[in-house]
């Protein structure tokens, strides 16, 4: 997967660099009594995948997958490359961490919620009618429906599910290169053309082991094994950056979102105002997003509220406070225009004295 075209290069140096920072990789145990064994002897710092031997079907890998059978490991290998190497080095195209908004959503996460039918922090009881993603699992929250979903879009673009939509139609409906195309245009056009990252597989020429009808047995056949460009990765580590970190636990990829940023960094003095009615459709939109966000109530002091040019001064308080915005009461609204009038004049004056 990292080295589609089999040149012994990985094809993004980065994603293999975030991956190794990360400290991330996969690990095969023999069955789950064997993980329970063995799990807490890894050291802390280190994130390891689960797959069990039983998972490990090389007969039927990737487009060999039949309706019979299918081989797990190429969906829990692409869980460690998704997560700690696609999502972390390119937020805004792949990420999967929960956003802080709706605005704050990656574009791989935007196509799922077109895919869900709207946004769900939470799997709902129900998905809309139309949905063509529909993942149940409660546990599995939206950072990790958004895991899935990168999966099932890829390796249905790739021709690793279409054998097996009959038993994807109860979660997944595009099974096939043409229905991703079909019904997620945006999504097909982000894991193909190859414009964020220069990994071969998410491109229209890209390969899932298994390719050909030999098995990931016989796959993968690097033309070198050590990569002879410069600043390019090598199958021994050369070039991939350092193998692992400092941290003394391991790395949390999401903890570099800004969780705690002011929800409202997009509302201007007039919106922050406590003692002014209304604030802008800009502001509403975002404000209104992060509330959903939180899965907050409504207040009584917004009860009644039809626009965002009609919020009270008492919702408005009420709101920002439960969000902890930054308010500014009259006075500090009237002083921060005083000194832009301030450096205007200033300005202005200093620019005629030359």
């Amino acid at each position: 997967m990292l080295d589609n075209d089999q040149d012994g290069c990985a094809d993004d140096v980065l994603v293999v660099k975030t991956i190794r920072y990360n400290q991330a990789g996969v690990v095969l145990y023999i069955d789950e009594d064997d993980a329970r064994d063995l799990e807490p002897k890894m050291v802390n710092n280190f994130f390891g995948q689960e797959l069990y031997e039983d998972d490990c079907q090389p007969t039927c890998s990737g487009s060999d997958e039949t309706s019979q059978c299918r081989d797990t490991s190429i969906e829990e290998i692409f869980h460690v490359i998704s997560q700690k190497g696609l999502s972390t080095a390119y937020p805004k195209a792949f990420g999967e961490c929960i956003p802080s908004s709706l605005a704050g959503r990656s574009a791989l996460q935007i196509g799922m919620d077109k895919a869900r039918g709207g946004y769900f922090l939470d799997a709902p009881d129900n998905y809309p009618d139309g949905a063509i993603y529909h993942y149940y699992e409660d546990t599995c929250e939206y950072d990790c429906q958004g895991t899935e979903f990168i999966y099932l879009a890829l390796t249905s673009i790739l021709g690793g599910q279409d054998k097996q939509s009959y038993n994807n139609d109860w979660e997944w409906e595009a099974s096939t290169k043409a229905l991703v195309q079909q019904k997620l245009p945006d999504t097909y056009k982000l894991l193909t053309d190859g414009a964020v990252t220069s990994m071969k597989l998410l491109t229209t020429s890209g390969v899932l082991p298994g390719a050909g009808g030999v098995g990931a047995q016989a796959t993968y056949k690097p033309s070198n094994q050590v990569c002879p460009n410069t600043g390019g990765c090598s199958l021994n580590g050369n070039g991939c950056g350092p193998l692992g970190n400092r941290q003394e636990f391991e790395v949390d990829v999401c903890n570099t979102r800004e969780t705690d940023a002011d929800p409202c960094s997009v509302c201007n003095e007039n919106d922050r105002d406590s003692t002014v009615i209304g604030v802008s459709e800009k502001c509403g939109d975002e404000v209104g997003a992060r509330y959903e966000l939180k899965g907050i109530d409504q207040p009584k002091e917004c009860e009644g509220t039809e626009s965002a040019f009609t919020v009270s001064v008492k919702c408005k308080y009420t709101i920002f406070s439960m969000l902890k915005c930054s308010l500014l009461s009259r006075s500090s609204s009237s002083d921060a225009m005083l000194s832009r009038i301030f450096i205007s004049v200033f300005t202005f004056l200093l620019t005629a004295m030359l």
